[in-house]
């Protein structure tokens, strides 16, 4: 692959050029490469997968840079060469929630999902929380109460208050679910706060038959 940014000749030029390479356009740079080979053998289920996945993250992207307030946060992260879809993309295709921690107000949970570079997840940054919900569960593992988490633009947080004024020795359990059908679940203690040490797998039941 050859770059230029002051060849006059292929200036704005973008696409197969002669049946021998392709010209792109990026970021003011003028990108040559060599013209892509087709691929003859049957594609596998991970080839599949990861395609199905660069089509998400294509359409996603677009649409972002087309939100002024989400084309405004990418171009704020995006580096040296890069645009505001690149990271849009890189979002997209990548990004996934790892790590939660909880914060606790009286009845009100505060939940902070994060992802392997410590940026969190929240409507517009990145954007693309589907759902967060909150369980409250008894010790036994039954499941007491359950909402969706509303985002606090102010705290840049995921909050839910429990209706259930009794809130002492139990277990909250967040489930979290991005548009591209990434999950996460978290179990805590509450109203403690930190980690249950008690993995739970997606559907919440509880290991060693603790759950209804």
């Amino acid at each position: 692959m050859a770059t230029s940014i002051t060849n006059v000749l292929l200036a704005g030029v973008s696409g197969k050029v002669g049946g021998m390479f392709v010209v792109r356009q990026r970021n003011g740079k003028t990108v040559i490469c060599k013209l892509p080979k087709p691929y003859e053998k049957p594609p596998t289920s991970g080839q599949l997968a990861n395609r199905d996945r660069f089509k998400k993250a294509n359409a996603y992207a677009k649409a972002a840079i087309l939100d002024p307030v989400q084309k405004k946060y990418y171009q704020s992260k995006a580096k040296k060469g890069q645009s505001a879809f690149n990271v849009a993309f890189r979002d997209a295709f990548r990004g996934k929630a790892v790590e939660a921690h909880l914060h606790v107000e009286g009845r009100t949970v505060g939940v902070n999902v994060m992802e392997k570079d410590r940026r969190a997840f929240s409507p517009q940054a990145p954007g693309r929380v589907k759902a967060l919900k909150v369980y409250l569960l008894h010790a036994s593992g039954y499941e007491m109460e359950k909402g969706a988490a509303v985002y606090s633009a102010k705290r840049e947080r995921w909050e839910y208050t429990f209706r259930e004024k009794n809130v002492r020795s139990h277990l909250v359990r967040v489930e979290l679910e991005d548009l591209f059908g990434h999950t996460g679940n978290w179990l805590f203690t509450f109203p403690q706060g930190g980690p249950a040490g008690v993995k739970t797998p997606p559907g919440g039941a509880l290991p060693a038959g603790k759950g209804k």
